[in-house]
C-alpha cells in the first residue's frame, strides 16, 4: 500500500512538473478541442484598452476556449462586445444595442443562450477628458440601462434564456423608468444603495478619494474624522455613511458567504473577502445563493440600523426554473486588473496560488482565482 502512494504521489509530481512547462502548457492549451458558445456582452464602461470591466469574463472565455458558434473565432475584448469603445487621442465609439432596430434586437436574444451584461455604468466626461478634475463630479457622455437593453432582456427571458447581470446594472445613470421596468422584469428591488472597501480613508494621503464624497460628507456630518481603512456607502440621494476599521468594523471588507447548497453545486468557498464595489439589493421571491456579511461593530449595527440597512445583504441571487434563468451579481465581479496572456496556459488554474495572496483580504486576484473562475465555470457548464 505503501509503494502504492508512493508510485500516485510521484506520478503527481511528474504531471506538475510537464504542466510547469509554459510551452508544453501553451500546446496543450493550443490543442484543446474549441467550445461554441452563444454569449452576447454588453459593457458600456470602458474607459481604456485593457477593458477591465471585463476582463474576467473574456479571461474565462478564452482560457476554456470558448468561440462564436458560427464564425468559430475565439472571443476578443477589444471587439466582442456591445457598448463604448475606447479610441486614440479623444475619439472613441459607441456600438450599442439602442443602436438596433427591433428586429435586430429580437435577433440579438435569439442567437444568445446568454446575455451577460458586465457594467452599464457608462462614461464621464471627467474620466475621458483629463482636463477636468477627477475630483469633480462632470455630466456622462454614453451609460444607463436602455429601453433597447430591456427589450434584448425581456425577448431573452421569454425564449427561457440566461441572463446575467452586475453590479450598477441599474444604477447612475439609469432613468428610474428603465430601473423599474428591470425590478419589475426580473422581480427584484435596488435598495438606493452602494458601496466600497476603501483602503485608506485619510483625504491628505489617498488622493483617489473624490472630493464631492468627502464634502458630502461634511456637509451632511461636520467633519472628515477617517485615517484608517473602511467601508463608504453612498444612497442614490447622495447620502454618504461611512464605517471604519476599529471603530465600526472589525473587519475591514465585506465577507462573501455562500449557502451551502451552492456550494455543493459549484465547489464554492464557504466565504471569500470582496474589496470591491457592491450594491444592496431585495432579492424579492429570488433564491439569495450567496451573502455579504459586513464585521461591525455595535457601533456599526447602530449607523447601520439609523439608514435602514442589515450587516447581511445578498451578494449573488438567482431566478433559475423552466422558463428562464437569471443572476445578478450584486458585485464589481468580471471587473479585474488580470495578466490576459494567462489564459493562453492550460493548467495555469493548478498554479493559481502563486497569483494572490489569500491573507490579504484586499487582493482582488483571490476573488477572482478562487470565486469567480469557478462561478463562471458552472453557470457557463449549465
Amino acid at each position: 500500500m505503501k509503494n502504492f502512494a508512493r508510485f500516485l504521489q510521484l506520478i503527481k509530481i511528474m504531471v506538475i512538473l510537464i504542466f510547469a512547462s509554459p510551452l508544453i502548457m501553451l500546446l496543450v492549451w493550443f490543442l484543446q478541442p474549441k467550445q461554441p458558445l452563444a454569449i452576447t456582452v454588453i459593457d458600456k464602461t470602458v474607459l481604456n484598452t485593457s477593458n477591465e470591466e471585463h476582463a474576467s469574463l473574456f479571461w474565462h472565455l478564452n482560457h476554456e476556449k470558448y468561440v462564436h458558434p458560427i464564425t468559430r473565432k475565439r472571443f476578443n475584448p477589444d471587439r466582442d462586445y456591445y457598448g463604448f469603445f475606447p479610441g486614440l487621442n479623444g475619439q472613441y465609439q459607441i456600438k450599442g444595442l439602442s443602436q438596433l432596430t427591433v428586429n435586430q434586437l429580437d435577433s440579438v436574444a435569439n442567437f444568445s443562450d446568454f446575455l451577460y451584461f458586465t457594467d452599464t455604468y457608462g462614461i464621464f466626461e471627467q474620466e475621458w477628458n483629463k482636463s477636468i478634475s477627477a475630483n469633480e463630479r462632470s455630466g456622462v457622455i454614453y451609460g444607463g440601462l436602455s429601453v433597447a437593453d430591456l427589450h434584448v432582456m425581456n425577448k431573452a427571458k421569454s425564449l427561457g434564456k440566461t441572463i446575467i447581470t452586475e453590479f450598477n446594472c441599474i444604477g447612475s445613470p439609469t432613468a428610474e423608468t428603465e430601473r423599474s421596468a428591470f425590478e419589475a422584469l426580473f422581480n427584484l428591488k435596488w435598495t438606493g444603495w452602494i458601496g466600497r472597501f476603501v483602503e485608506n480613508l485619510d483625504t491628505l494621503q489617498n488622493k483617489e478619494i473624490p472630493q464631492w464624497m468627502k464634502s458630502q460628507y461634511v456637509l451632511q456630518h461636520g467633519k472628515w474624522p477617517f485615517k484608517k481603512a473602511g467601508i463608504v456607502l453612498v444612497s442614490q440621494a447622495d447620502k454618504i455613511e461611512i464605517l471604519e476599521m476599529d471603530v465600526e468594523l472589525t473587519f475591514p471588507v465585506p465577507i462573501i458567504r455562500t449557502a451551502p447548497f451552492f456550494q455543493q453545486e459549484t465547489k464554492l468557498p464557504k466565504q471569500m473577502p470582496y474589496p470591491f464595489w457592491f450594491d444592496i439589493m431585495d432579492p424579492g421571491e429570488n433564491e439569495v445563493l450567496a451573502q455579504y456579511n459586513l464585521e461591525t461593530t455595535a457601533k456599526g449595527d447602530e449607523l447601520l440600523a439609523k439608514i435602514g440597512l442589515k450587516k447581511n445583504f445578498p451578494a449573488i441571487i438567482r431566478h433559475e426554473d423552466y422558463d428562464y434563468s437569471f443572476y445578478y451579481f450584486a458585485g464589481d465581479f468580471a471587473d479585474n486588473p488580470l495578466t490576459y496572456k494567462r489564459s493562453y496556459f492550460k493548467g495555469i488554474r493548478w498554479f493559481r496560488e502563486f497569483f494572490y495572496d489569500p491573507t490579504e483580504p484586499t487582493d482582488r486576484a483571490y476573488f477572482f482565482w478562487e470565486y469567480y473562475l469557478p462561478l463562471l465555470d458552472h453557470i457557463l457548464k449549465r
